[in-house]
């Protein structure tokens, strides 16, 4: 479900002369903060009674499997619901260090050279982590346009630990479109995503689904998903907000 917005406003009255003098002229996508699609986990604070974040953390609404705009902290699919539609526009994979829980968790940093790793040491749950004891979790960024009512938003999907092969499967899959026997960019398809309950030996756990949608062919809407592409090539990213959102939300069993 999207929010639905607040136009009684823009009925009653004509904005076009202010066209220019908005007040917005100083704002850029670095102020507004990053807004990451993230799927609920049974633990996270936004949905588990005894967190001791959930008085501050819950979502009017939200369930385990349900996907939430971290920034807005709406629901934006639920598992009843229908799939939510993607634009990837751009990828990035960084290797972001935690720290842990019991020094207060949160995110450090996140590190683009790969090298990182070089320093670390396997916990006991194979996860790498620095002298410092922080870790480092190897994480693919895909950069989005999210269907919300009547527009397209950016967003950023942070696929980790278990959901790393989805974000092979994604990639693949868009890699190997082709139109008049040339590649495509990975923007030239919509993509169906839902959330789907998964497993191992060590437990269960809600992971993306991901199926093939329409071609894209708004021609505007297309050179807006070229720009983020551009900025994802050239560096442009907001990297030092990237992370993929809560720590707790984000948890699975792995």
């Amino acid at each position: 479900m999207a929010a639905k917005k607040n136009t009684a406003a823009v009925d009653t009255y004509d904005w076009g002369a202010y066209e220019g003098e908005t007040g917005f002229e100083n704002t850029s996508t670095k102020d507004l903060g990053t807004p990451f699609l993230t799927v609920l986990q049974k633990s996270s604070p936004e949905v588990d009674k005894t967190h001791p974040n959930f008085p501050e953390k819950k979502i009017e609404g939200a369930e385990a499997g349900c996907v939430v705009n971290t920034l807005s902290r709406e629901v934006v699919y639920s598992p009843e619901g229908e799939p939510i539609k993607v634009i990837p526009c751009g990828h990035l994979t960084l290797y972001v260090e935690w720290k842990p829980r019991e020094s207060g968790g949160g995110i450090v940093g996140a590190h683009s050279d790969p090298r990182v790793l070089g320093g670390t040491s396997k916990n006991d749950k194979g996860i790498p982590v620095l002298p410092n004891g922080n870790t480092i979790i190897e994480t693919s960024h895909f950069f989005v346009k999210l269907k919300q009512e009547d527009d397209w938003v950016p967003a950023v999907i942070a696929l980790s630990s278990t959901q790393l092969k989805k974000s092979r499967f994604w990639l693949n899959l868009m890699m190997g479109l082709k139109a008049n026997g040339k590649n495509v960019p990975m923007f030239a398809k919509q993509y169906l995503l839902t959330t789907k309950v998964e497993s191992n030996e060590k437990g269960s756990w809600y992971g993306w689904g991901i199926e093939s949608g329409e071609w894209n062919s708004d021609g505007g809407l297309i050179a807006e998903c070229r720009q983020i592409a551009q900025e994802c090539a050239s560096g442009q990213a907001p990297i030092a907000q990237i992370g993929g959102g809560s720590a707790d939300a984000d948890t699975e069993v792995i």
